[in-house]
């Protein structure tokens, strides 16, 4: 599984109402074993769960801005660590407006498996 891109930012966000606060990333993490390793044990559990749910994007505009960022980084007019700054700003501000959310690692991973490219986005 050729990982092409990854990073990992940190929103701190306690559930005591209080602002989330951004630590981000501005360099890709080198590619390693360890990093293949745990995006590997990541599909698995996944893939094990029962109930999984499924969402599709909404056209690009002002609310919904994720699906202009990923074509913009596709068709290579952005890198991947600037993509992946904008997405996790956006959940940083989604988290802030819930009461319900708590904070942690969020993993942006570009990886191939077999002839097809995934992007992983997760919450650790």
């Amino acid at each position: 599984m050729p990982i092409r891109h990854c990073i990992v930012h940190l929103i701190d966000k306690k559930p005591d109402g209080t602002p989330a606060v951004l630590h981000a990333r501005d360099t890709e993490l080198a590619a390693s074993q360890a990093i293949e390793n745990m995006l590997a044990d990541l599909n698995e559990s996944y893939n094990a769960k029962q109930g999984k749910a499924w969402g599709f994007f909404h056209e690009e505009s002002g609310a919904y801005p994720f699906s202009g960022w990923l074509k913009a980084y596709l068709d290579e007019s952005q890198d991947f660590a600037a993509f992946s700054r904008q997405a996790v700003e956006q959940l940083q501000k989604l988290m802030e407006e819930s009461n319900l959310s708590t904070g942690g690692h969020v993993l942006f991973a570009h990886y191939q498996q077999g002839m097809t490219d995934y992007l992983a986005i997760a919450l650790l």
